[in-house]
């Protein structure tokens, strides 16, 4: 039967691993090792990890953000016939009447 130990450690100079804890006094003298490590830190230019929220209070936005831009609606869509539709008082377009019921068979 294997037993496992979950526990954190260094790797020194030498290649040796020095555990932060020691184990228990029952542990055999030979034991397997897996060792596990973030990729960007095996090469040394492991990065500061982005605290959410710290760019708090350094953006700003205009109070007009949301308002309509001037000119987009006259020249993208009201000149242009494709967006007609758009001016239609319809509502529900389609009705359930006027479609078929999907089924596996053919």
């Amino acid at each position: 039967m294997l037993t496992a130990i979950e526990t954190t450690g260094t790797n020194n100079a030498n290649h040796q691993i020095v555990l932060d804890e020691n184990l228990p006094d029952n542990a055999p003298s030979r034991v397997r090792v897996i060792v596990l490590y973030e990729d960007n830190e095996s090469n040394g230019n492991s990065k500061k990890r982005r605290k959410a929220g710290s760019a708090e209070g350094l953006i700003k936005m205009s109070e007009d953000f949301d308002a309509p831009l001037e000119g987009f609606e006259e020249n993208q869509m009201s000149g242009n016939d494709s967006f007609e539709f758009l001016n239609d008082k319809v509502k529900g377009i389609y009705t359930f009447g006027e479609g078929k019921a999907l089924t596996n068979k053919i």
